[in-house]
């Protein structure tokens, strides 16, 4: 359902197949996103994780595009419908499936047809084997003949939920500055919110936040026990006339250059808290990538909606031998087409919605978590 308005100006709720371009739309935090369209007025952030990659909820506000199936998780949008039904990004991903689909031959369609039954018995057959025989590669001699593993990003190779990886203290009073943070990301929606005060751990007294003043772009202004809070990127501290020392800078580089977001904290004009906000790399995953390799796999790449940077650290920590951000779901799909076209028998592992056409059109997908919700309306073929 969306909130649709009607010619006198009210909004009300009707069917996402009454949604029509051209049409206004109002989102309110915690609701998904029914079409692709641009901002009108209003701005929040959207979790586009299952859709990009991005581990980060990004700001939305005027003109600002948006896209179906994303969820707003603060803030209220009001949006003009750009395209809808299967003309939208999610719907573009769903033909794409359906396409890889339809490309298989007919000996691997009967396969398909028999997945449910033939994926269980492989895996209780390797299983076996291991058991015999203690000889891991002939375990997993299915997986013998690939050439390449390609993996996505958020939520496969790194956690998806960002947490702080990096902090730096400044002044003597940071202990006290830490809990006016907490107590004021405690009353805050924004998206590194949680992030925060899961690093601030058990905090002895909640402190009352007075005021806040949220500004646009850069973070937020509070009084807490008389005191200014001033949480925010570098463009607010420096527009506050907070000094930043050479040592500060040299933090923020540093912190960048590892791929996080960065967040800082005053207090009273005086810079206190310095976090590096990033996504994590799931525990044993390195370990995992290493076997690979020893087993022969060669290409062992990166795909992601990602920005490239941040492709380029993760997969420089895993020893990957290809990175490759700002990709789309269709982009990831082609790649992987270019590699079996060029003779490659390819393995790809995923789990987001974005990540449905390529674990579709792979010789061996493997989906984790949720990443095949999207197939499941579409006929999915079975992956291991």
């Amino acid at each position: 359902m969306s909130a649709k308005q009607r010619s006198d100006g009210e909004f009300e709720e009707v069917d996402v197949d009454d949604v029509e371009e051209g049409d206004t739309l109002l989102v309110k935090t915690g609701a998904k996103v029914a079409v692709d369209g641009t901002v009108l007025s209003g701005e929040g952030h959207i979790n586009e994780a299952r859709l990009t990659g991005e581990s980060v909820a990004v700001r939305k506000s005027v003109a600002s595009e948006v896209f179906a199936g994303t969820i707003l998780e603060n803030g209220t949008l009001y949006i003009r419908a750009d395209r809808v039904g299967e003309d939208t990004t999610f719907g573009r991903i769903i033909e794409l499936v359906e396409e890889a689909q339809d490309s298989k031959s007919e000996a691997e369609r009967f396969i398909d047809r028999f997945s449910n039954y033939y994926t269980p018995l492989v895996l209780a057959l390797s299983f076996v084997s291991w058991l015999w025989t203690k000889d891991s590669e002939l375990a997993v001699t299915d997986f013998s003949r690939v050439d390449a593993i390609i993996f996505d990003k958020t939520g496969t190779l790194t956690a998806g939920n960002p947490e702080v990886a990096e902090k730096e203290y400044y002044g003597h009073a940071h202990e006290q500055a830490m809990h006016y943070l907490a107590s004021v990301e405690r009353e805050s929606d924004h998206p590194l919110a949680k992030a925060i005060l899961k690093d601030a751990g058990t905090v002895p007294t909640f402190y009352k936040v007075e005021e806040t003043q949220v500004v646009k772009g850069g973070g937020f202004i509070a009084r807490v026990e008389g005191h200014e809070v001033v949480v925010s990127n570098r463009d607010l501290m420096e527009r506050q006339g907070i000094r930043l020392s050479q040592r500060a800078i040299d933090d923020m580089k540093r912190f960048e250059d590892s791929g996080n977001t960065i967040v800082l904290t005053a207090v009273d004009g005086e810079l206190a808290i310095l976090m590096g906000i990033r996504d994590q790399i799931r525990s044993g995953v390195k370990t995992d990538l290493e076997r690979l390799k020893k087993l022969g796999v060669k290409q062992r790449i990166v795909l992601s909606g990602d920005n490239q940077r941040t492709v380029d650290l993760v997969a420089t920590e895993l020893g990957l031998t290809e990175a490759h951000g700002h990709m789309l779901p269709d982009e990831k799909a082609s790649y992987l087409k270019k590699m079996q076209a060029d003779g490659k028998i390819v393995a790809f592992v995923g789990d987001g919605v974005n990540d449905s056409p390529s674990l579709a059109l792979a010789d061996i997908g493997i989906a984790m978590g949720r990443g095949t919700d999207v197939a499941d309306d579409v006929d999915w073929h079975g992956s291991a």
